[in-house]
């Protein structure tokens, strides 16, 4: 396999471009068996009655910490869109009470649960909390280091920092220190727990990841409640077998379009863009959304390549010329494959936008249509621009990039705190969009060369079943 920034000269054009690696995938997901919803048909009557018994425990369970780590371990086995007003209305009675200062008494980890489940909820409690685990130097108290579970509580809380919150800052480097160095001397489950939150924290992870790397750890602990175990694990065979029929659509469509074979400049990575798109919203009523999201991802692959690439300045001067005025008819002096590009994207916009209209949501494909007119450029990366600017060296830009990242992930919480400026439904598009690049660019860029985590990736979410 050649490697993906090889250049190839192309002989039917006359030109230069990079070569990628060609779909992982082929024809994977289209000959994947269809009927894998049929075998659930079974067990969807028992994921009615566990349902309803998980539900009834939000009710009976009345201990404050009993019912946080119900919340948390319903959130990482991900299930909680099931249970989002019951959630919404334990948390709420849990705010009252640390505003009353009931929680006065909690340990570390206890504190820093509660912390981090309000913060997530968007409650803006003070970090201020933390001070009494501090010692008369204003160090975080050594006596911690060996409370692992409350340290590794307290890492995964400070993550959820707003600027300002200094002491949280210093809660992450203290902690990373004392977790690194417990972490051979740790047993199951906590080990792979420790090892998840090293990696990336919760609060960045993408939720389904999460949600398979949990079920195996939750499986291990004493103290799980077996019903919601079991109805986590019957959830994720039912949106498995849904995120499937997805792909086997998505890849239909990509393979008969066959931008891939008529452009063989660009990259074939609708796979890859449906997983960027679960990684936004995964819920089996988003579908739609989806599978729209995933087609524009894919068009906007296109038009990257064309444009980083494969057009010269003249071509990508009408390319967006003709973008703008979208009109079919305007196209007369395009390349052959821009033209094949240009037809694609048109009538997929029509499509969606004929089937919106049905249900007076037309007007969703203006928006749509102001973006994929986005001129690209080409345009150094970011780490070549910070040494440009600043005179330093490419690790000293990859440190500073890191503080800029850690930075705007503190505006993200900031906006994400109540009252929001937008309805949370759509703050949460956008926490988790950024999710997605973090685990996407995590070690390399993962969309373009996705034969190493990517690939893993995929194959846990939406290959490989969990055991019953």
């Amino acid at each position: 396999m050649d490697s993906p920034t090889t250049q190839r000269p192309n002989k039917e054009f006359g030109r230069a471009w990079v070569k990628y690696h060609p779909s992982i995938w082929g024809d994977h997901f289209i000959a994947a068996s269809p009927d894998s919803m049929q075998r659930l048909d079974a067990q969807k009557g028992r994921g009615e009655e566990l349902k309803v018994v998980v539900r009834s425990m939000f009710s009976t369970v009345n201990d404050p910490l009993l019912k946080m780590n119900l919340i948390d371990a319903v959130q990482r086995l991900g299930v909680a869109y099931h249970f989002e007003i019951d959630i919404d209305k334990a948390l709420r009675q849990i705010h009252d009470d640390h505003i009353n200062g009931t929680d006065d008494g909690f340990d570390l980890q206890t504190l820093a649960l509660q912390f981090r489940l309000l913060r997530q909820q968007g409650y803006n409690v003070s970090s201020s909390v933390f001070t009494k685990f501090k010692d008369d130097e204003g160090n975080f108290s050594a006596i911690l280091s060996s409370d692992t579970r409350g340290l590794l509580s307290l890492y995964e809380a400070a993550f959820l920092g707003i600027h300002g919150d200094d002491i949280l800052d210093e809660a992450i480097s203290f902690t990373t220190v004392h977790l690194k160095s417990a972490l051979p001397h740790l047993s199951a489950p906590l080990t792979k727990l420790v090892e998840l939150a090293l990696e990336i924290p919760l609060h960045r992870r993408l939720e389904r990841l999460q949600t398979r790397s949990y079920i195996s750890i939750y499986e291990e602990d004493e103290e799980r409640n077996d019903v919601l175990l079991e109805f986590a694990k019957l959830e994720f065979h039912r949106l498995q077998s849904l995120h499937q029929r997805d792909l086997r659509d998505i890849s239909l469509w990509w393979k008969e379009m066959d931008l891939a074979g008529k452009l063989p400049f660009t990259r074939d990575r609708v796979v890859e863009a449906y997983f960027w798109t679960t990684g936004v919203y995964f819920e089996p009523h988003y579908s739609r959304a989806r599978m729209i999201m995933t087609k524009m991802i894919a068009f906007a692959t296109v038009m990257d390549d064309t444009y980083d690439i494969y057009g010269t300045l003249e071509e990508l001067e009408l390319l967006t010329a003709t973008i703008e005025r979208w009109d079919r008819g305007d196209m007369d002096q395009l390349p052959d494959c821009m033209k094949v590009f240009f037809i694609a994207l048109l009538d997929e916009i029509d499509a969606i936008e004929d089937e919106l209209t049905g249900e007076g949501k037309s007007y969703r494909i203006y928006y749509l249509k102001e973006a994929l007119e986005q001129k690209r450029q080409h345009v150094a990366s970011a780490v070549e621009c910070c040494m440009k600017e600043h005179g330093i060296s490419y690790q000293e830009s990859i440190q500073k990039l890191r503080e800029e990242v850690a930075s705007g992930w503190k505006d993200i919480n900031k906006e994400c705190l109540k009252p929001t400026p937008v309805p949370t439904a759509v703050m949460n598009v956008i926490l988790n969009f950024t999710r997605v690049l973090e685990i996407i660019y995590q070690h390399r860029d993962g969309y373009t060369d996705s034969s190493f985590e990517t690939k893993e990736r995929i194959i846990l979410l939406f290959v490989d079943p969990i055991p019953l």
